[in-house]
């Protein structure tokens, strides 16, 4: 069910000027489903095209894998959310190819979905349902079938970006506080005294522990201090995000859905981004 002060927020965003007067068309189509949304669908419909017709402006434009027909949204259900360390689908995620057991019944023309955590329906949830579809339009844009730490990364920077544009400045400072506390102490507090050249070595050693198979706070932490050290240094520039997924390399996995290596090398349109995240300019990397 979803609150008399989340309809409020949601018809404040609607009404804004700043977000709405002269925006273009909606370029990504959300289609919420109906079956697993019950009773909120309608209302956090408009939250979602909201959400997308801010990343649209953020990051313009489609990669191929984008779906004519649009991304269809779910809940996920609950099996999915049991045991997150280990699940592969663990959500929010974007899936691609045949439907997983337990999607719902829409799912099925839908060659692209985006699974959202039960949460996204308790009460005063929008700025929930803001933070994993940001997330995820974010890998969409990217291209969502290859992923890596560092895919992750700047999908952890547009979703913090994307609250802060929505004006969901509470739930942005919510997350931030989280997982920063997560971090190991010294990547802690160098955050805290703004060390941005300490935090970026650091950031730089925990690199080789990191997988993106499975979701878990430590690695949630890991790419929320990338995304804050690349909001340090006013980076990334966000179009250049378009289709900066597929720049990878070493991918393995299904064929719609590949886990990579990013290739630093071929990211030259996003050099000022990695140069913040600790990365010496005209270094290869392997």
């Amino acid at each position: 069910m979803v609150s008399i002060r989340a309809i409020a927020v949601i018809a404040s965003l609607a009404s804004s000027n700043a977000l709405f007067s002269q925006s273009p068309p909606i370029q990504t189509r959300l289609v919420l489903d109906k079956e697993t949304f019950l009773s909120s669908a309608l209302t956090l419909q408009i939250a979602a095209d909201n959400v997308a017709r801010t990343v649209d402006q953020l990051i313009p434009g489609q990669v191929s894998s984008y779906p004519l027909m649009g991304i269809l949204c779910f809940v996920a259900p609950a099996s999915w959310n049991a045991n997150k360390d280990s699940n592969p689908w663990s959500p929010p995620i974007t899936l691609l190819g045949a439907p997983r057991p337990g999607e719902p019944r829409a799912s099925g023309p839908y060659p692209m979905r985006i699974a959202l955590a039960p949460k996204v329906l308790l009460p005063d949830s929008i700025a929930e349902l803001v933070l994993e579809l940001a997330h995820e339009l974010g890998h969409v844009k990217m291209d969502a079938r290859f992923d890596s730490y560092l895919v992750e990364t700047f999908a952890a920077a547009v979703s913090l970006k994307i609250l802060k544009d929505m004006r969901f400045e509470e739930e942005r400072n919510r997350v931030i506080e989280y997982y920063v506390n997560k971090l190991p102490s010294d990547l802690r507090s160098a955050i805290s005294q703004t060390d941005w050249k300490a935090a970026a070595q650091f950031w730089q050693s925990e690199i080789p522990q990191q997988s993106v198979t499975t979701a878990s706070d430590s690695r949630n932490a890991f790419i929320i201090s990338g995304a804050l050290l690349l909001e340090a240094n006013q980076q990334p520039v966000w179009a250049n995000l378009l289709g900066a997924a597929a720049i990878s390399k070493d991918c393995h996995g299904a064929v719609e859905n590949k886990i990579c290596t990013p290739n630093i090398d071929g990211l030259s349109d996003l050099t000022p981004a990695l140069v913040a995240l600790g990365y010496p300019p005209g270094t290869s990397f392997q």
